[in-house]
């Protein structure tokens, strides 16, 4: 690959998380707490010439204080603990090599992208990994939370190297009120810089208004009691930006705290198929990464790309499945498959093969719940216009969107976490109409 000087390419890695997902190859629960627990103890910080793979797998037994923390009376959750630091140094290893053959032979053209995900806010078992591993980067290499959202991040910045990319000015604003600390409870830095370590991959310098990009961030309430307030100024703001022709990204990082009371204002007051894009299914320390990679893409095509049906029914459909995914089956449906499955059928939600059960009646489930959930959704997508022409060259201009059919439902990983399903689109319309802040077909 190196020896084609048209080649360029993102290689993705990861700083190996703190605990197996529930589930994988029959780890517990009871497993999951056990090895996170040691994975989050603060460790000590080795700094400059102390960060040596020997040193880092050091660090690992004990706690911050020398308390150790591989000692269990069960001799197979012990065994485990052991097996778990060798897997995390042999993952150290294979990535601090994977820097250096990249250094040796990669050029300029090869860059490296590695993800934190499942991290601590604390001095955890990562943090000394990831001094290790920053230390090794070179220019164009980047650590950026999230890991999910890695193959996002890497197409999104190779269309913007492919267009000639030379950033964008961005507004960015919170509600909420608790964006200077962690999302969630597995994400490392407080929100605010998580997404500035974001803007500045993708090129982008924030400004007041006006800018060239907008987005908004619902964050944890900060006053429980204030949930409604926030809200309403996010959608008073986002309504505002989108009648202004504005394009703008919009997240989700609640973290399930306004339960399903911020989707249904979203549903009944703002257009939601006007957005560029929309994250907030999956951890917190993932949706920024979505949101910004689809959204950043999507306002580049805009200024650059030459648009087609098929381009803009992907773009619809991302967005779609964005907004449907979140709305109705995080938040409604998966709730009812999750208590169906333990209660109805006596079975794992996180592994529907141990014990296995009926699949069957479990997908026929999905598709009741998903039928109801959906439809005042859709019927908001389907009267929304989307931006369909922005930029210096281009008379700004909107298409309206056709009709949304959901098929093909499945579980791609036989569990409860997420869904797979086909969106149907039907051809696109003429600019719908608003009537009193309402678009109709």
């Amino acid at each position: 690959l190196a020896e084609d000087p048209n080649n360029e390419g993102w290689l993705l890695d990861s700083v190996m998380r703190l605990a197996p997902t529930v589930g994988y190859a029959g780890g517990t629960l009871e497993y999951y707490n056990a090895m996170r627990t040691i994975g989050a103890a603060p460790r000590k910080t080795l700094t400059g010439d102390e960060l040596t793979l020997e040193n880092i797998h050091a660090t690992y037994d004990t706690d911050a204080d020398g308390h150790d923390l591989l000692r269990f009376e069960d001799s197979v959750m012990h065994d485990a603990a052991l097996r778990y630091t060798e897997h995390r140094i042999n993952k150290l290893t294979l990535s601090g090599e994977l820097l250096e053959t990249v250094s040796r032979i990669g050029g300029d053209r090869f860059h490296v992208l590695i993800g934190i995900d499942d991290s601590s806010s604390e001095d955890c078992i990562q943090k000394n990994e990831i001094a290790y591993l920053q230390a090794r980067l070179r220019a164009g290499d980047v650590i950026l939370s999230g890991v999910d959202d890695l193959a996002f991040k890497a197409v999104a910045k190779l269309y913007l190297s492919e267009i000639g990319w030379n950033g964008a000015q961005i507004n960015v604003q919170y509600f909420g009120g608790t964006e200077d600390r962690p999302a969630c409870d597995y994400d490392y830095k407080p929100l605010t810089e998580i997404v500035a370590e974001h803007l500045g991959y993708f090129d982008l310098t924030v400004e007041d208004t006006p800018a060239d990009l907008y987005v908004l961030v619902l964050t944890q309430p900060e006053d429980a009691a204030q949930k409604q307030q926030y809200i309403q100024e996010l959608t008073a703001v986002l309504n505002e930006r989108l009648k202004a022709n504005l394009p703008v990204i919009l997240i989700d990082a609640g973290n399930g705290q306004y339960g399903t009371v911020f989707h249904d204002a979203l549903t009944k007051k703002a257009e939601l198929g006007k957005l560029l894009s929309y994250a907030g299914f999956l951890d917190m320390a993932i949706v920024t990464g979505t949101a910004l990679s689809h959204g950043v893409a999507r306002y580049a095509f805009l200024q650059h790309g030459e648009q087609t049906d098929a381009t803009e029914q992907a773009f619809v459909r991302t967005l779609a499945d964005s907004i449907l995914k979140d709305f109705c089956y995080k938040n409604i449906v998966r709730n009812d498959i999750l208590s169906f499955v333990r209660n109805d059928l006596s079975g794992n939600a996180d592994n529907f093969w141990m014990p296995d059960i009926d699949r069957v009646a479990i997908l026929e489930r999905l598709e009741a719940g998903m039928a109801v959930a959906v439809a005042p959704v859709i019927e908001n997508l389907e009267r929304s216009n989307f931006i369909s022409s922005l930029s210096a060259t281009r008379e700004y201009a909107e298409r309206g969107w056709g009709g949304v059919e959901l098929t093909g439902y499945g579980f791609p990983w036989d569990r409860a976490f997420e869904i797979s399903m086909e969106i149907r689109l039907g051809a696109f319309t003429e600019p719908h109409k608003a009537l009193l802040g309402i678009y109709y077909k």
